[in-house]
C-alpha cells in the first residue's frame, strides 16, 4: 500500500517539512529544559539559563567556578 502524499511503501504517514521542523523544535526545547534543570538544580553551577540569547546561540548560561576543582 502506498502513501498518496509521498508514494512510499513504509506504512508511515508522510510528514511535511513544517511537521519535521516542528518536531526538531520540540526536541531542542526538551534538551534545553533538561540542560537548564541540570545546570541550575542538579549541579548548582548556574543561577539562570537564557534561551535564544542576543548572541543568537540556542542557549546560554554563566557558570560559577567550583572551589577545589
Amino acid at each position: 500500500m502506498t502513501d498518496g502524499a509521498s508514494g512510499s511503501d513504509s506504512g508511515k504517514p508522510a510528514f511535511s517539512s513544517g511537521g519535521t521542523s516542528l518536531d526538531g523544535y520540540f526536541d531542542q526545547l526538551d534538551v534545553s529544559i533538561l540542560t537548564a534543570l541540570d545546570l541550575v538544580l542538579a549541579k548548582k553551577v548556574a543561577r539562570n539559563v537564557v534561551l535564544e540569547p542576543a548572541s543568537e546561540e540556542d542557549l546560554e548560561a554563566e557558570l560559577k567556578m567550583l572551589r577545589g576543582q
